[in-house]
C-alpha cells in the first residue's frame, strides 16, 4: 500500500461528494491506495451517507468517533489504521487533482523527502503562493523558510517519520492545531519536497450555513483561544531553535499567518467592551513571545501591525485597522493584443484605499530626503516604534504587478512572464511639509498557451491583475475597466496544435481567454467584410475565399467545411485557413462541386466550420441567384 488518504468527517452534508469522486478518479491503482473517513460524530448523518457510498468499494472505509470538537481526533485516528507507506491528509470539503496521489508519490520516491508539499488552488479563498512558488527536492523549514507558508496537515508525509517522531495531534476544540503539528514535522524532517508545476489539491470555497472545521476558531472566547494557541507555537520555536536570523525569520512567518493577518478579523467580531481585553491577550503574546527582531523579517504593512499590537491599546489598534480598511488597487487594461504567437496584455493600476460609500482615494507615501515611509495619520505615527515599522524605502522598489490567468474549472494559475515599471506620482505635501506621493504601476504580460512545457489546459482562463506591495497583495479581475482602443484591438487566433483560443468579455465585462484544441466555434467573430468574399464557380465547382480577421495563424491550418440547406442533404468538403503577407489578414478557402449543391432558385446553403463535420456556425450563408447565375458570400440576418 502506497498511500493512505486521511479525511476527517464532521457534518459535511451532501459537499462531501466533490472529494470522494476526486478520490474514486485517482490515476494511482486502486490496489496502490486507502482512504478512511473518520466520521466525527456528525449530527446530520453524514457519517452514515459515506458508510453508504463506500460499502462496495475495496479501498475504503469509513470509521466513527463520538464528536470530539475537532479534525485532531479523526486524524489521529486515520493514522493509527493507515496501512500506506505515505499519509496524505485531506478535508472532507476538498478534492484532489486525478493525478494527485500519483504525482506526490513519485516525487515522494525520487527525492526520499519525508513531507511532500502538494501545489494548491484556492476556490473562492485565497491559499498561500509562496511555498511551491519555485522547483524543491531537497529542502528544509530552516534553509528554505518558505515552506512557513505551508504550515498545514493538508500535505504528504512519510508514515514512518511520524511514528519516529511521535507526531500526533491536538485533540478537542484546538486553535491551530494543524498548523501546530505542521511546524513540528517540519522541524524535524529530514528533508521537504514541493510538487510546484501542476495543481495536486484543490481548497473548497466555504459553505455557507456551514461550520468551518471544526478547530475552535468559531468558540465564543476564539481570540482567547487563538491567542494561547499562538503561543504554543512559539514554543515549539523555542524549543527547536535557538535565538538568531534564521528563528526570526520562522517566527516572523508564524508570526504573521497565526495572529497578524487575523487580527482584523477578531477584532471586526469583537464588541466594543471586550476589545480591550482581545488586544490585551494577543499583545501579551506578540511581547513575550515573539522578539522585537523577527519584526525585521515581517514586509512593512504587517510590521507596522506589530508595532501597533505591541503597544497593548486597542484605540490604537482600531485606528491602523481603519486606516488599512479597503486598500486595494484599481486596475486598467490599456491593451489586449496577440504578439509574437502569445497573448499580450498591458495594465496600470493605483495603490488605493476604497472605503464603500466613498470616492477612492490614494495610499501615500512620504518622502523624506532618500527615506520613504508609509503617511500614517499623527496620532499612529507618533506611537513608540510605528513610524520606524512604516519605512518602506528597501520595499516600494520591489513592489510588483502581473497578471494572472486562472482555469475556471482547475483552479490552476498561471503568473505570466512579463515586465512592470514602477512611478512616483506628486500628490504635494503633507501636515509636516515633507512631499508625498502616490504608487502608479505599469506592466506588460504574456499568455501562451503553447509555452515550451506543452500545451496550456484548455478551458476558460479568467485574466486578473496581480499587485504586490510591502507584503499587500490584492488580485483584481481584468477587463471591466479598459482603455477605449482595447476593444478594437481583441482577436480570435490560432496557436500551434491546432489550437482556437478566443479572448472574450463576459457578462460582468471581465477578460476571459477560451483555449479550445477541439472546436472553432467562435471563428465567426474573425470575419473581416463578409461581403468582399471571392466566389467563382465555372460549372463544375465553386471556389470560395472568405477574409478573416486573426491575431495569429502560425501555419495553414486545414479545416472541414460544411453545407447545410433545408431538404437537401450535407455538403462536406476540406479547407484551409491560411495568411497572406498582410498582418492579422487571414482567408478560409475551399472548393466545393457544383453537384453537391442543387441550385434551386434562390437557394442559400449554411456555412460551417470546424476539425470535422461537427462544424460550428460562421453565420454565413452561400447563396445561388437563379436569375444571373451568380453565387455569393452573405451574412446570415440576425
Amino acid at each position: 500500500m502506497r498511500v493512505t488518504v486521511v479525511v476527517p468527517v464532521h457534518d459535511v452534508g451532501p459537499h462531501f461528494r466533490p472529494c470522494l469522486e476526486s478520490l474514486r478518479a485517482q490515476t494511482l491503482p486502486r490496489e496502490d491506495f486507502e482512504v478512511v473517513f473518520v466520521d466525527d460524530g456528525s449530527g446530520d448523518g453524514s457519517g452514515r451517507r459515506m458508510t453508504e457510498e463506500v460499502a462496495l468499494s475495496r479501498n475504503l472505509r469509513v470509521v466513527q468517533l463520538p464528536h470530539t470538537g475537532g479534525p485532531g481526533a479523526a486524524r489521529n485516528t486515520g493514522l493509527d489504521q493507515a496501512r500506506g507507506e505515505f499519509v496524505l491528509f485531506v478535508d472532507d470539503r476538498d478534492r484532489l487533482a486525478p493525478e494527485a496521489l500519483e504525482a506526490l508519490y513519485a516525487k515522494a520516491s525520487a527525492t526520499g523527502a519525508d513531507i511532500v508539499v502538494p501545489r494548491t488552488a484556492g476556490h473562492g479563498r485565497t491559499v498561500p503562493q509562496d511555498a511551491w512558488a519555485v522547483p524543491l527536492d531537497h529542502g528544509h523549514l530552516l534553509t528554505h523558510p518558505q515552506l512557513a507558508a505551508a504550515l498545514t496537515p493538508r500535505m504528504l508525509f512519510r508514515r514512518s517519520f511520524l511514528q519516529e517522531q511521535q507526531l500526533r495531534f491536538a485533540e478537542g476544540p484546538v486553535p491551530l492545531g494543524g498548523e501546530a503539528f505542521a511546524l513540528r514535522a517540519h522541524l524535524t524532517a529530514r528533508s521537504v519536497a514541493v510538487v510546484h508545476d501542476r495543481v495536486c489539491y484543490h481548497r473548497a470555497q466555504p459553505v455557507r450555513g456551514l461550520p468551518a472545521a471544526a478547530d475552535g476558531s468559531g468558540a465564543p472566547d476564539a481570540g482567547h483561544a487563538r491567542a494561547l494557541s499562538a503561543s504554543g507555537l512559539f514554543d515549539l520555536l523555542d524549543w527547536a531553535l535557538e535565538a538568531g536570523p534564521v528563528k526570526d525569520q520562522v517566527a516572523a512567518v508564524c508570526y504573521r499567518s497565526a495572529l497578524l493577518d487575523a487580527l482584523p478579523e477578531h477584532v471586526k467580531r469583537t464588541p466594543g467592551p471586550a476589545l480591550a481585553d482581545l488586544v490585551g491577550r494577543w499583545s501579551e503574546v506578540a511581547n513575550r513571545r515573539v522578539a522585537p527582531s523577527a519584526d525585521a523579517y515581517l514586509p512593512m504593512f504587517a510590521r507596522v501591525r506589530s508595532a501597533v499590537l505591541r503597544t497593548g491599546r486597542p484605540e490604537a489598534v482600531a485606528a491602523l485597522l481603519e486606516a488599512e480598511a479597503g486598500i486595494t488597487h484599481q486596475p486598467c487594461l490599456d491593451g489586449a493584443e496577440w504578439r509574437g504567437g502569445r497573448f499580450t496584455v498591458e495594465v496600470s493600476t493605483h495603490l488605493v484605499r476604497h472605503v464603500k460609500g466613498r470616492a477612492p482615494e490614494p495610499v501615500r507615501f512620504v518622502q523624506d530626503g532618500d527615506h520613504l515611509r508609509w503617511d500614517l495619520p499623527a496620532g499612529l505615527a507618533a506611537l513608540p516604534g510605528v513610524a520606524q515599522a512604516a519605512a518602506a524605502t528597501g520595499e516600494l522598489p520591489a513592489a510588483r504587478l502581473r497578471a494572472v490567468a486562472r482555469h475556471r474549472e482547475l483552479g490552476e494559475e498561471l503568473v505570466l512572464p512579463g515586465e512592470h515599471l514602477l512611478t512616483a506620482v506628486q500628490l504635494g505635501r503633507n501636515a509636516q511639509g515633507l512631499a508625498t506621493f502616490a504608487l502608479r504601476i505599469d506592466a506588460t504580460s504574456h499568455f501562451d498557451p503553447v509555452p515550451q512545457h506543452g500545451a496550456v489546459p484548455a478551458g476558460l482562463w479568467d485574466f486578473s491583475a496581480e499587485l504586490a506591495v510591502c507584503g499587500h497583495t490584492v488580485v483584481r479581475r481584468l477587463g471591466n475597466q479598459r482603455g477605449v482602443l482595447v476593444d478594437a484591438r481583441m482577436r480570435v487566433a490560432f496557436v500551434p496544435g491546432p489550437t482556437f483560443v478566443d479572448p472574450y468579455w463576459t457578462n460582468n465585462d471581465f477578460l476571459t481567454v477560451w483555449v479550445s484544441p477541439t472546436t472553432y466555434a467562435p471563428l465567426r467573430k474573425g470575419l473581416r467584410e463578409a461581403e468582399r468574399s471571392l466566389v467563382r464557380a465555372d460549372g463544375q465547382q465553386v471556389s470560395v475565399q472568405i477574409p478573416l480577421e486573426l491575431g495569429g495563424l502560425p501555419e495553414p491550418v486545414p479545416v472541414v467545411v460544411s453545407l447545410t440547406a433545408p431538404d437537401a442533404p450535407a455538403a462536406h468538403c476540406r479547407g484551409v485557413i491560411d495568411a497572406p503577407a498582410a498582418p492579422d489578414l487571414a482567408v478560409l478557402r475551399f472548393t466545393v462541386p457544383v453537384a453537391e449543391l442543387p441550385v434551386a432558385a434562390e437557394a442559400a446553403w449554411r456555412l460551417g466550420v470546424g476539425r470535422d463535420t461537427t462544424a460550428a456556425d460562421l453565420r454565413l450563408n452561400l447563396r445561388y441567384h437563379a436569375p444571373d447565375g451568380r453565387w455569393a458570400v452573405e451574412r446570415v440576418p440576425q
